[in-house]
């Protein structure tokens, strides 16, 4: 089982065991506005499949953040989503360590894939400034993307006036630290 620990945090892999958190995941992404919501049965299944990653405060054992594989796509590409921070934590790390984490457990599990994330405004900084991924063009992401457009809830235009498909950006993940 992968995981990955500091002064401050124990990330690791979720399991079968830890389908209890699903429904907390859940509400994190419905409660965002921001992201993709996941429902509950969408986050056991990556729980069960070893595709997310929980985040715990070492100290608390409170558990505080999660990110996610979503969506593997036929032609090598992962993408990264379902980054939370429990707002109580926020400004700490977190999203900055579990996403350290899920790159771990992504170069481990699928060494042949490429890495990508659909950031939106909070994880941007976090992927670019903290993580080192770069943005691509929306043209070089898996079309199959876009197929989830219409239950996003920043639907592209409604709140940003951008003409590209996606009011989220693109990022690289693949060779990011």
């Amino acid at each position: 089982m992968y995981s990955l620990e500091n002064e401050q945090f124990i990330a690791r892999v979720a399991g079968p065991d830890d389908t209890c958190l699903a429904p907390v995941v859940a509400a994190w992404t419905a409660g965002e506005n921001e992201m993709l919501t996941k429902t509950t049965e969408e986050i056991t299944a990556l729980f069960t499949n070893g595709r997310s990653i929980i985040v715990f405060d070492r100290e608390t054992g409170r558990f505080i953040g999660h990110v996610g594989l979503t969506i593997e796509y036929e032609d090598d590409k992962i993408e990264v989503g379902s980054l939370y921070t429990d707002v109580e934590e926020r400004g700490r790390g977190v999203a900055t360590f579990a996403v350290h984490a899920v790159l771990g457990l992504t170069h481990a599990k699928y060494p042949d894939h490429e890495i990508f994330a659909m950031a939106n405004d909070r994880s941007k900084p976090i992927f670019i400034n903290k993580i080192g991924g770069v943005v691509i063009d929306c043209e070089s992401v898996n079309p199959g993307v876009w197929e989830f457009c219409h239950s996003c809830p920043m639907k592209a235009g409604q709140k940003s006036g951008k003409v590209k498909p996606c009011v989220h950006t693109p990022i690289d993940l693949t060779h990011a630290v």
